[in-house]
């Protein structure tokens, strides 16, 4: 996939606002303050459980975009 097509996958997923990560299906949350920590889901949702880093995921995609230039 493309740097384009992994920010479109994540931004599906999750959604960023003044510093903090939440989950578009539970509406968890995790500020950047916490983003060593796995995110953790609310009961019930379907990615609960699953091992989740979305603040190093978004990293990764940014690094893509510097390395495509």
């Amino acid at each position: 996939m493309t740097a384009n097509e992994d920010l479109i996958t994540w931004n599906i997923r999750w959604r960023l606002a003044g510093g903090i990560v939440s989950c578009k299906t539970c509406h968890s949350q995790q500020p950047e303050t916490q983003r060593g920590k796995v995110f953790e889901h609310l009961p019930g949702c379907g990615y609960a459980g699953q091992h989740c880093t979305p603040w190093d995921d978004l990293d990764v995609i940014c690094q893509s975009f510097k390395h495509d230039k």
